[in-house]
């Protein structure tokens, strides 16, 4: 089995945190835009499911995992082997967790929290930042190789 460069696997890690940011936006945009309620409310609405809701981004993390692993199996004709499976779990996890830190400050900035609340929030937030990447990263790991053998498997059939 051929491994891919370490700098190859990047690729899907782009991809993987595009289609996690690109959902992400999207959600966003239905809530805000949301029929039937005043703009306060959908951004109250907004706030609450992105920056209050852990179970989102591991939810997101994992459909960004599958996201890659279609294009990996699409790609690279074959599903990743433990090395490539490994990288891309630990590089994503680790864009995810980033792309999580920023949208937490601007979470609280566009809250307008106290100085003593914003420090809490933020060491709060970083507790469960780390607790969520140790989950994503396993996570990642488990639907990258098993979505790609998934895929592979069903394109051989296909054929």
């Amino acid at each position: 089995m051929q491994q891919i460069t370490p700098r190859s696997i990047n690729r899907y890690v782009w991809i993987a945190g595009g289609g996690y940011v690109a959902v992400h936006i999207a959600l966003a945009v239905v809530i805000v835009l949301a029929p039937g309620g005043n703009a306060f409310a959908n951004a109250f609405a907004l706030l609450g499911v992105f920056f209050l809701n852990p179970i989102l981004p591991l939810v997101l993390g994992y459909a960004a995992g599958m996201l890659a692993a279609w294009r990996f199996a699409k790609e690279e004709q074959r599903y990743p082997g433990e090395v490539e499976t490994r990288q891309f779990a630990q590089r994503t996890s680790m864009a995810l967790t980033w792309i999580w830190m920023l949208e937490s400050v601007v979470g609280m900035l566009v809250m307008k929290v106290p100085d003593v609340a914003f420090a809490l929030a933020t060491l709060a937030a970083l507790v469960i930042l780390g607790i969520l990447a140790i989950i994503t990263y396993w996570i990642l790991r488990w639907s990258f190789g098993w979505y790609a053998k998934l895929r592979l498997e069903q394109q051989q059939a296909a054929r």
